[in-house]
């Protein structure tokens, strides 16, 4: 009796362990990572475990996925880093609704018909045609790679956004932007990111809203808390760009949090709310607010 009643004890103390447990994981991984356990490191690599209380290290120009509980942070920078840190932002980003790359996610949708960029009507009505007989020499790649996108054909698509940002044409920035798409829909996470890194687009450009949003959350992904605030007031200073302000003003706060501006931070978060209180963002920045 007694050995049967230890058991379930035994039992019960386990399933409370692993209910308790606050691990990373490593989805992806590029370099060295080493962990310290105690007072040794030790090398560690894709589908290894990191407990809370370790140690982690990356080498070697390195590049790290680690997820906590299906939410993703980046190491993109060698250095050390304490994991409990590390799943304290995954848990706090996420509180505040930030995706980070898993972002990339949202932009793959059926609405293709409201993403379409100004340079789709470049070629004009077929009654236009002996009027207008030029086109960019990248905008074929360029509807072609976004309408392949559309349609859930990431690889075609990729193939096809990779052939034209090597014409660097008017047209590059997109192309890198869709690109970016078709590389986090297959995987490609890294790539994406140097694909991202790689646009400079003008304010004015249809999709620039969506570029802030994507760059500021890989940015805060990766704790590059300075450079996503920097983006952010770039975007909010634009009279010329609007649409994603609210959430907007809401990421910065988070940054601004992170920088320890909290003066700066609540403003940006009363702005959030005067924008649409009603809206999820709104509440969102509204509870955010109440517990500074």
């Amino acid at each position: 009796m007694f050995k049967h009643l230890f058991s379930i004890i035994f039992i019960i103390l386990v399933s409370f362990t692993n209910i308790m447990a606050r691990d990373l994981y490593v989805d992806y991984l590029d370099g060295y990572l080493d962990v310290k356990s105690g007072n040794s490191w030790n090398p560690i690599d894709i589908g290894d475990v990191i407990s809370e209380n370790d140690i982690i290290k990356l080498s070697d120009n390195g590049y790290a996925e680690l997820l906590f509980e299906n939410t993703k942070i980046t190491l993109d920078k060698d250095g050390t880093y304490e994991a409990s840190y590390l799943i304290g932002q995954i848990t706090k980003a996420d509180t505040w609704g930030i995706k980070g790359s898993a972002f990339a996610k949202l932009f793959n949708d059926d609405k293709f018909e409201s993403r379409q960029s100004a340079v789709m009507g470049v070629r004009g009505d077929p009654q236009d045609e002996e009027e207008i007989t030029w086109v960019d020499d990248d905008v074929e790649f360029l509807e072609e790679g976004k309408s392949l996108y559309m349609d859930g054909e990431f690889e075609d698509g990729l193939a096809i956004l990779e052939e034209g940002s090597e014409w660097f044409g008017s047209n590059y920035d997109e192309i890198m932007f869709y690109k970016a798409l078709c590389e986090y829909e297959t995987g490609r996470n890294k790539e994406m990111r140097a694909s991202i890194s790689e646009m400079d687009p003008e304010s004015d450009v249809e999709y620039y809203g969506d570029y802030v949003l994507l760059k500021g959350n890989l940015l805060i992904e990766s704790q590059d808390y300075l450079k996503a605030e920097e983006l952010f007031d770039r975007y909010l200073s634009d009279s010329e760009s609007r649409g994603a302000e609210q959430m907007v003003y809401l990421m910065s706060a988070f940054c601004s949090i992170e920088l320890n501006q909290m003066d700066l931070a609540e403003y940006k978060l009363k702005k959030a709310i005067s924008n649409d209180p009603s809206s999820e963002i709104g509440i969102k920045a509204s509870q955010v607010l109440g517990s500074l």
